[in-house]
């Protein structure tokens, strides 16, 4: 049997037939709420309409788990990702509310390759251009890019961590720490591997979960697993949303009150609070999302 010929023409013709951005893709915390629940709402879709008795009844049961269980795993890596699409988003946003508001070396730590950013000067923005080009793709990055963004008016470190380890602060988000460092490792396993545990994964993943984990097997997320991951990241983005909120008006309230100049107008602090989904204030002017 000839082997059936792939269309060039089709293949590069993909990028040309995307849909446009939801609405909600303004706000980082809107797109992560809709990109998440998209891909949650997908699995629970699927699963009720392939487990509906006319169906059960004209399927084999062995296809039907095996298709359902890669999409478990297709739809918890797209939660993780969406969760990872939030902090290019925010950083972003952050980038913009201070890059011309400040004379230091804060934005060294997003370390784009010159290579990578002229493709993304067509962006919506100078934040959009630094950190869609960067991985963001463990707690150890967010940590460190945030607190250097986000460094008072005289250029000193956030003192806080967004996701804390056991001996950082805050203590109240230390509780994030372990679930997400597992969180990550998943997205390691079902992004670089299809969802096979190397030897090398299980080792790490043995060390995360403390307890026993085998390689040369292939992850099989439950949906209730799936809905937890969901859980766990739509909570830790709730919380780091406002801390981000938070900080970034400090920020910009001490770098506004030394150089006046640069205070934002009206208009400026209305798009951060819908940025953020929450209240924002700079030296007294306020705006609701």
């Amino acid at each position: 049997m000839p082997v059936p010929k792939f269309s060039s023409g089709l293949v590069l013709g993909i990028p040309s037939g995307a849909a446009p951005l939801d609405a909600s893709s303004s706000s980082p915390i809107g797109h992560y709420k809709h990109l998440a629940n998209g891909a949650w709402n997908l699995l629970v879709y699927v699963r009720r309409h392939l487990n509906a008795p006319p169906v059960v009844a004209r399927t084999y049961e062995a296809a039907r788990t095996r298709h359902l269980d890669q999409l478990a795993g297709m739809c918890l890596l797209g939660v993780i990702e969406a969760f990872e699409r939030y902090f290019k988003e925010v950083a972003a946003v952050c980038v913009d509310a201070l890059g011309q508001r400040v004379m230091d070396d804060r934005l060294d730590v997003l370390e784009a390759k010159p290579s990578a950013v002229p493709q993304h000067f067509a962006a919506r923005s100078f934040g959009s251009a630094l950190c869609e080009s960067l991985n963001w793709s463990s707690s150890a990055l967010v940590n460190e890019r945030f607190r250097r963004i986000l460094a008072d008016e005289d250029n000193a470190i956030w003192e806080e961590f967004p996701f804390p380890s056991p001996k950082q602060k805050p203590v109240a988000r230390r509780r994030f720490h372990a679930p997400l460092q597992m969180v990550w490792q998943l997205r390691h396993v079902l992004v670089h591997n299809a969802g096979v545990i190397s030897p090398s994964d299980a080792v790490k993943l043995r060390v995360l979960a403390d307890e026993a984990v085998d390689g040369a097997r292939r992850l099989r997320p439950t949906k209730n697993e799936v809905y937890q991951v969901k859980l766990l990241l739509d909570e830790a983005v709730v919380v780091v949303n406002s801390a981000v909120r938070d900080r970034l008006q400090v920020v910009l309230d001490g770098v506004c009150t030394k150089t006046p100049t640069v205070t934002p107008a009206l208009h400026e602090v209305q798009r951060l609070a819908s940025a953020f989904d929450l209240p924002f204030t700079v030296l007294g002017v306020s705006a609701a999302p």
